[in-house]
């Protein structure tokens, strides 16, 4: 599973409200989330518009209830915002590569790391990337942050950052304030 596909299921919303917040906050600009719903689940400008002021739900016959619940720009937007507030990040095991060229891929079990402030930086880049699509730039940021937080909880200064990457993030990652 390749880090954005990973972001995307940890932010899915748990109900349709909640993914309509996330699309309002994905797309800023007046009438910008209107234009967004509008394209992508070809309703008109006013059900977009009940949509978004709460004042009605997506029909739930063909299914676009559901559809807008797992909208994919939302789930990044939610994610984005996960990783941009986290003061700790719990992960469990994930293949890692090192960084230099004769060494072979292994695991490691990193558990619960407090996100330090240059880490913070690291997470906050990874998260813009991760919003822009570009899925492959975030995975290397945010396997950064976490590498080098994940050093210092060893006690190596964020050395292990310069060293490993992460190379699936199939586990279980969670990034909580």
């Amino acid at each position: 599973m390749n880090f954005g596909e990973s972001r995307e299921s940890a932010g899915r919303a748990r109900n349709w409200r909640e993914s309509i917040e996330a699309v309002k906050r994905a797309h800023p600009g007046k009438g910008a989330a209107s234009a967004y719903l509008m394209t992508a689940y070809g309703v008109s400008r006013r059900t977009a518009q009940k949509w978004l002021a709460g004042s009605q739900a997506p029909t739930e016959r063909g299914g676009r209830r559901n559809a807008v619940r797992n909208d994919k720009r939302a789930a990044r937007k939610i994610a984005a915002d996960q990783m941009r507030s986290a003061k700790v990040a719990a992960v469990g095991k994930v293949a890692v590569q090192s960084k230099s060229v004769q060494k072979p891929a292994g695991s490691r079990n990193v558990g619960v790391v407090t996100i330090d402030p240059q880490a913070r930086q690291m997470l906050n880049d990874a998260a813009s990337l991760l919003e822009a699509g570009m899925d492959d730039q975030a995975s290397q940021k945010a396997s950064d942050a976490i590498m080098r937080s994940y050093g210092i909880s060893k006690g190596d200064n964020g050395q292990v950052s310069g060293a490993l990457e992460i190379q699936n993030w199939s586990g279980n990652i969670n990034f909580m304030d």
